[in-house]
């Protein structure tokens, strides 16, 4: 019941909630100066200190990224684990259990062991919450994820593309093919869009060609999206075209 009772000094220069930790409705990200926090209104606790420069705010992520100067690092936070990286790196890219970062020129890639992203057959947390896995080392030229079914990773080495499956249960790395592609971009259900030289071509995501790499150019997510029934339960459409007549495969 309301009794007007001050829960927090006011103190903060300005505050807004953080939609990162969704269990946690009281969670809020304060700055105080020019520092940013986050802070559990209900137990009055900090759940990082306010001492960066910059948090991310997606509320899609378990995961998100912060700066200190111009260092990046990132944060995790489990059912039963907090997870503060070192705050080391030139860019951090974070997809939920995935983690992109940067040093100097060349992208490495994290993955978060963690239980809320997946559900165990047997319901039970697993006991290495917040587990982080060295899943690519720090040697590729440019790094993308996507998040589907399972996490897809573009990774660019001496400019070709290569295509990667990750399991967002234990983190095993499936590879799609190796790097021989000019471009890749993501598409729905794991296809992705390839480039050789100036064609274009879609492979499934499990490496095999759609359709011949013929098209001058493609148009991506073609595919109308239902918002009250499964995408997948609709024919996938990709728009192509070749000189300036565009169409449609499937």
């Amino acid at each position: 019941q309301a009794d007007g009772t001050e829960l927090c000094p006011l103190q903060y220069d300005e505050l807004q909630r953080w939609r990162c930790d969704g269990r946690k409705s009281t969670a809020y990200m304060v700055q105080i100066g020019e520092r940013w926090g986050v802070i559990d209104v209900n137990t009055r606790e900090y759940i990082f200190e306010p001492i960066y420069d910059e948090i991310s705010d997606d509320d899609e992520c378990c995961s998100q990224s912060l700066r200190l100067g111009d260092k990046w690092g990132y944060i995790y936070l489990g059912e039963s684990k907090k997870i503060v990286s070192d705050i080391i790196y030139d860019e951090i890219k974070c997809n939920s259990q995935i983690v992109a970062y940067r040093i100097g020129e060349k992208w490495g890639v994290h993955f978060i062991l963690s239980p809320d992203s997946w559900a165990p057959e047997d319901g039970c947390a697993i006991e290495n919450d917040g587990k982080v896995i060295d899943l690519f080392e720090c040697k590729y030229d440019a790094c993308e994820s996507f998040c589907d079914i399972d996490y897809y990773l573009s990774l660019s080495l001496n400019s070709k593309c290569g295509y990667f499956r990750v399991s967002r249960e234990d983190g095993s790395i499936t590879t799609i093919c190796e790097h021989k592609y000019d471009e890749l971009y993501f598409d729905i259900g794991g296809m992705a869009a390839i480039r050789i030289g100036d064609k274009w071509g879609y492979i499934d995501g499990e490496g095999k060609a759609i359709c011949e790499i013929k098209y001058d150019g493609v148009l991506l997510s073609a595919q109308p999206f239902y918002y009250d029934l499964p995408y997948l339960e609709f024919p996938r459409l990709m728009a192509v075209c070749i000189g300036d007549k565009w169409g449609f495969i499937n």
